[in-house]
């Protein structure tokens, strides 16, 4: 399934898919509806195949999202459409064998009604990557609990549009994510990481929630090159075991880095597999991504879109995503239907290898030809890590002090489970607190998405290993130097050499870098022209842009007075106030208030 809606009051026939099919609204998506004396259950169909739901005489199973099932089964039968729902149905309710962290591996979300007692119990993934959010809400005859996996819609079936956490908005709007457990929404909370949740629903008793997993500082290796093996053969492993079958088709997004380089190195043969780039016009991503393709054999297809299109599909992109993640992080929408990748049977990326193998959530001491020497070791987050001057003038004071107070909390917490690593894992625990996280949310609903970092063991491994080890791609480098062999020439869009560790490659790293800048100037563009994405500044003046804003500014008034100094919206608005990204994102509140509202 992509997304599950739950309330414990039965809701009328339809209502709860009508909301699903909202997120979709371009995507024509199969739903199943579930009624009953303990409630309303509905989910959206996806492509991952074998997770259809599984309905038994005692329980109704669902599994959201499209992990690799790693538990043994030797009875498999191909044409069974929840064969693997109802796997894991059964190691879990019938066997009590389940182990989360090994018989699933990647992103999930699981959700069972027990029709007879009745309850509900919730399971949410290692790094909760696909968050479950929920409400309680008071009635006369106890009260009604909701869960779903897409923020807005909770928010919609709850009555809570109207009520919007104007703390977390602001925390989007300057930190481009926002803090666990909140949400956009008062009173909408998120589920822990890592745990499962059990409710009794015809008593107004708490959630009692387990975790089965936490990110321990607990290093097991003598050294870093035990480390880099062991996570090169895990990422291999998850690969390997995704792509089993060499009839299926594979696609991977290959952008100009080494992550997705990396990927595209460790496939295993399979008979029809394919690089995509998604971008606006023909630049140096996509003639390095063209020349990594060719060097390992794989068929290469750009895929064009242009720039306004983040601008133009706001509504899409925002409804798709929703209002937890910003919207300008939704890269595959629209140029999905021009790829191929919607009829690919397995389309790999290298999403969150930075974060979780090269510490890139880690300040530097200082910087080099923008590599990173040596790390900032912080044991506290204070308010200059958050808020800027420029934050400080802009913002209530209120609302800022509500934003620095929740996310010195979470620090805090984090700091109880990783007392060396915790400004690393701050913002990785969970997942969903990067400010790309929309990117992950967009594909997933959009085509079978795999992404081997975000794999159970890597996952583990990434919260054994050392944070020191992980700085300036010492660790990443050696694990994944043997996979890099056949494009060790190629440089990455940054200007170095993959293959090799940051200082060997550093003087063609700064040579690259100064004539990408020379190039720039002379057109007068800035060193993003040789990317993927669009010039953000110049999208900002743009009539496409200006039309948006005419559009939202009565509509986004109520936040905007409530969150910032000056409360004029054609102000606010405004380049000169605001950054591209964060102007969408209080335009992405408002489309989905609407939007979900009808």
């Amino acid at each position: 399934m992509s997304d599950f809606l739950f309330s414990s009051v039965t809701k009328p026939k339809g209502h709860l898919t009508r909301l699903l099919s909202r997120i979709y609204q371009e995507e024509k998506r199969s739903r199943f509806e579930f009624h009953g004396a303990w409630g309303s259950l509905a989910c959206v169909n996806n492509h991952y195949p074998g997770f259809d739901p599984y309905e038994s005489k005692k329980h109704i199973f669902i599994i959201t999202g499209g992990p690799i099932i790693k538990a043994p089964n030797p009875n498999i039968k191909k044409n069974q459409n929840n064969i693997n729902t109802k796997l894991i149905y059964e190691r879990w309710k019938k066997k009590n064998i389940i182990d989360w962290t090994a018989d699933l591996s990647g992103p999930f979300a699981i959700i069972c009604i027990d029709k007879t007692v009745p309850s509900i119990e919730i399971v949410t993934s290692m790094l909760s990557s696909i968050p479950v959010f929920f409400h309680t809400t008071p009635t006369q005859n106890g009260e009604e609990i909701c869960f779903g996996t897409h923020v807005d819609t909770v928010a919609s079936l709850t009555g809570l549009l109207d009520k919007p956490d104007y703390t977390s908005i602001a925390d989007l709007i300057i930190n481009r994510s926002i803090v666990y457990p909140y949400t956009p929404y008062e009173g909408i909370s998120e589920l822990p990481p890592a745990s499962v949740s059990y409710k009794a629903l015809q008593n107004s008793n708490d959630i009692k929630t387990t975790q089965y997993w936490i990110p321990h500082e607990r290093n097991p290796f003598r050294n870093m090159y035990e480390a880099a093996v062991e996570l090169r053969n895990a990422v291999v492993k998850e690969i390997n075991d995704v792509c089993s079958d060499q009839d299926l088709s594979v696609g991977v997004l290959l952008s100009g880095g080494e992550d997705s380089r990396v990927i595209l190195s460790a496939l295993p043969e399979v008979d029809k597999k394919k690089a995509t780039t998604f971008l606006h016009g023909e630049n140096l991503e996509e003639r390095i991504a063209h020349t990594v393709a060719d060097r390992l054999d794989t068929e290469y297809v750009p895929v064009y879109q242009p720039e306004e299109s983040y601008i133009s599909q706001i509504e899409y992109r925002s409804a798709l995503i929703g209002s937890q993640y910003e919207p300008v992080h939704g890269h595959a929408y629209g140029v999905h239907r021009k790829s191929s990748m919607t009829s690919t049977d397995v389309v790999l990326g290298g999403y969150s290898a930075d974060a979780l193998f090269k510490a890139s959530s880690l300040p530097a001491t200082f910087k080099f030809g923008g590599i990173k020497f040596g790390t900032l070791k912080k044991k506290r987050i204070t308010k200059s890590d958050l808020i800027t001057q420029a934050h400080e003038r802009k913002f209530r004071k209120k609302i800022i002090d509500e934003v620095v107070e929740r996310r010195k909390n979470h620090f805090n917490y984090i700091k109880t489970i990783r007392e060396e690593s915790a400004y690393e894992w701050y913002s990785i625990w969970p997942l969903r607190m990067r400010m790309s996280a929309g990117y992950f949310m967009t594909n997933r609903r959009l085509f079978r998405s795999y992404e081997p970092f975000m794999g159970s063991v890597p996952i583990q491994l990434a919260s054994a290993i050392p944070s020191q080890w992980k700085i300036n791609r010492k660790l990443f480098h050696r694990a994944m130097k043997p996979l890099l062999r056949q494009s060790r020439m190629i440089p990455h869009i940054d200007g170095h050499l993959p293959y090799f560790d940051n200082k060997t490659s550093l003087p063609v790293r700064l040579f690259i870098k100064l004539i990408l800048a020379s190039q720039a100037k002379l057109k007068g563009k800035t060193v993003d022209m040789h990317r993927a994405f669009p010039d953000w500044d110049a999208l900002q003046y743009t009539g496409t842009m200006q039309a948006m804003v005419d559009f939202y500014r009565e509509k986004t008034a109520h936040v905007i007075q409530n969150i910032f100094s000056h409360r004029d919206p054609k102000i606010v608005l405004s380049p000169d106030t605001l950054a591209l990204h964060q102007i969408l994102s209080i335009i992405q509140f408002s489309s989905n208030r609407l939007l979900f509202s009808q």
